[in-house]
């Protein structure tokens, strides 16, 4: 073999063992995670859940606790991503997508959301692993943690008995907690409209929004016509963050109009943790930041994809001061004078 041969291969094993590196990395950095922060009924914060998708199937649950009754408590998913205290009844009933019946012991069941009790000790905290082998967190499936209208955790007072519907005579709700996306595991992948074929935003549009929200760790986001089919259907809250010369020109109709730089509890007065919230400016910058603060409190908002520019390209409606239908809308400035065919920009 010659000199050059040789050379040739040491190069291309590198290259394999680089690329096969790499593809590591990226695998790892892929890895799908949630979080669940647990409050009892007086609303104070007791435990974490951690979430991470197993390869083969399912998901790893793992759970730390404090300040609970000793004893053996049930332990579930239910099917709304609601927790108010002091009840947690509106987090509604077990998640159960393949409406089979409840229990682990149950021959026709168990809903997805059954899981094995739970054991506190006399000290009130405990720390467990648990496989929930029939929920996944990948948007879009069946069984997923992420479906419209979220998921939850939450514990009961007394022990799940594995066979009664609808819920094993597990008695009272004592901890709930929401399912969410850990925020740090946001990347530009999660992000809705940029993996939406269907979108009919121009890619200057998009261009922009990526640029708009690098600094925010790319918030939760909505799609334009998603955002559009709930306000339609009157299911969510938007919230206009813009400054006051620019809702002056329109806004979206009962959109609730706050001007950024405000203290967040302007803002966390005006919703609740139930609704589900749509934050809009031009682009998605201003929302962007309002966005990821709502979320760390708790809050299941959304930062509405290419801002008002991209309600514009889905024909949502605007309103001016006056709540007359306009088709005027406030750009903030020329780089982002990209308002949809019909609708009149200004800046």
């Amino acid at each position: 073999m010659s000199i050059i041969q040789q050379q040739y291969k040491t190069f291309y094993l590198l290259a394999v063992i680089l690329v096969l590196s790499l593809l590591t990395f990226s695998c790892s950095r892929s890895k799908l995670t949630a979080e669940a922060k647990l409050i009892n009924p007086e609303g104070k914060e007791i435990g974490y859940v951690l979430l991470e998708e197993i390869d083969t199937g399912g998901v790893k649950i793992s759970l730390k606790i404090k300040n609970l009754p000793e004893g053996t408590h049930a332990f579930h998913i239910h099917e709304k991503g609601i927790c108010e205290p002091p009840d947690f009844k509106k987090a509604g009933g077990h998640y159960n997508p393949f409406n089979k019946e409840h229990g682990l012991k149950n021959p026709n069941g168990p809903h997805a959301g059954d899981l094995p009790n739970i054991g506190v000790g006399k000290n009130g905290r405990m720390e467990v692993e648990i496989t929930a082998k029939l929920v996944t967190l990948k948007k879009g499936k069946k069984n997923s943690l992420f479906k419209e209208g979220g998921t939850s955790f939450v514990i009961h007072a007394g022990a799940d008995d594995y066979t009664s519907n609808p819920s094993g005579m597990a008695g009272p709700r004592i901890a709930c907690g929401i399912i969410k996306k850990k925020m740090n595991d946001y990347s530009m992948n999660d992000i809705s409209i940029i993996n939406n074929s269907k979108s009919s935003l121009p890619k200057e549009v998009v261009k922009l929004y990526r640029q708009a929200i690098k600094i925010w760790n790319s918030p939760p986001d909505i799609q334009p016509d998603e955002a559009l089919d709930l306000y339609r259907k009157k299911k969510a809250v938007f919230i206009d963050i813009r400054e006051k010369k620019e809702q002056d020109i329109s806004i979206i109709p009962g959109a609730l109009t706050i001007e950024p730089g405000l203290p967040i509890n302007n803002i966390i007065n005006k919703i609740n943790k139930s609704q589900e919230v749509i934050i809009y400016c031009t682009i998605g910058s201003r929302s962007g930041k309002l966005t990821v603060e709502l979320v760390k409190e708790g809050y299941n908002a959304k930062n509405l994809a290419c801002g008002i520019l991209g309600w514009t390209y889905v024909k949502g409606p605007l309103v001016d001061p006056d709540n007359q239908p306009t088709k005027r809308v406030h750009t903030y400035g020329k780089k982002w004078s990209k308002a949809a065919k019909g609708y009149q920009a200004v800046y």
